[in-house]
């Protein structure tokens, strides 16, 4: 990581842009193993049989490989932005005591205890809302009622 960094600061790119071009390499290992193994296990057929059916290579993944994929898209959105929003390290180390700054930083750096404790309820609120939404909406449901909202 040294390395880049020193790469980075000579080519004038120490700044949160540089921090999401290092996040989206850093990121893109993950999603291509990911992606990579489900794809190997979507069947042939199924694309053979929407040739035979008149669709070109465009509609095909647009209405047959893409549909299946929503659960490894979701998956890797849940992991990147899990691992993105706690993150501390680099953007210490790239940005560092800058204007902008992560939540995670602003949380390091902050004096005030008032302050500290809504900046800390402000990082906790977007995954809590979404753990609550999907409590509510999917997991406290019948099952008929589960399977029609959820999947």
């Amino acid at each position: 990581m040294f390395p880049l960094l020193n790469v980075f600061e000579k080519i004038g790119m120490k700044n949160i842009w540089g921090l999401v071009i290092m996040y989206g390499g850093f990121g893109m290992s993950m999603s291509i193993f990911l992606y990579h193994g489900f794809m190997k296990s979507v069947p042939v057929s199924l694309e053979e049989a929407a040739v035979l059916d008149g669709a070109g290579a465009i509609q095909i993944f647009l209405k047959v490989v893409f549909p299946l994929v929503k659960g490894t898209t979701s998956t890797v959105i849940i992991l990147n932005a899990l691992w993105i929003w706690n993150d501390y390290l680099l953007p210490f180390m790239v940005i560092g005591n800058g204007e902008i700054r992560t939540m995670t930083l602003e949380l390091y750096f902050c004096k005030d205890e008032g302050r500290c404790i809504r900046k800390s309820m402000g990082a906790y609120f977007p995954f809590g809302a979404c753990d609550h939404y999907t409590d509510y909406h999917c997991f406290s449901l019948p099952a008929e009622v589960y399977h029609e909202r959820c999947c």
